[in-house]
């Protein structure tokens, strides 16, 4: 059972009803208990929504190589909540099970992406793991692989939004079955 309890939808305003709305068409309905735990707190809310959008929907990086981060790092940070919402979203977006498979199983090379791809899984995996002891050379990896600072600094932005989302989720019980 979740430690804090999300507002009933009659407890909630339009307007963060309607952002429930957007939240379900442009991230899917697994995304929605984690925002609605928010719903509390719509400044914050409101916020994360923002800071979602802005690196998971835009920018330099394939869609579906943010959510790969995503799901390595969930792994890494032993969320079975985001797990399921990334192999989801995969999954929806014509991902195969081999992939995602391979992603869990933590292989360094994930079959069918480029080096580019392999280099910013490999960062995130190990960023997440160990993001207490990350540093700047930490990148050289993915300079080496042939990423643009631009494009570092939106893996690493897509990072730390995932370690910042799966601590909330754990520490809130967001995805406790109950």
């Amino acid at each position: 059972m979740p430690y804090v309890r999300a507002p009933a939808e009659a407890e909630i305003g339009s307007e963060i009803q309607q952002l429930c709305r957007d939240i379900a068409a442009e991230f899917g309905n697994g995304m929605l208990p984690f925002f609605r735990a928010l719903a509390g707190r719509p400044d914050i809310m409101v916020h994360l929504w923002g800071v979602s959008r802005a690196i998971l929907l835009s920018g330099l990086l394939p869609a579906n190589t943010k959510r790969m981060v995503g799901l390595v790092v969930a792994r890494a940070l032993r969320s079975d909540y985001f797990m399921n919402v990334q192999i989801e979203a995969l999954r929806r977006s014509g991902v195969g099970d081999d992939v995602i498979n391979s992603l869990l199983d933590e292989q360094r090379e994930i079959a069918g992406q480029d080096s580019k791809t392999n280099a910013i899984l490999q960062f995130a995996r190990e960023a997440g793991r160990y993001s207490e002891s990350f540093r700047r050379e930490k990148t050289a990896g993915l300079k080496e692989a042939g990423l643009s600072d631009d494009e570092i600094l939106e893996v690493t932005a897509t990072v730390g939004l995932f370690a910042s989302s799966c601590q909330i989720e754990r520490t809130l019980g967001i995805g406790a079955p109950g």
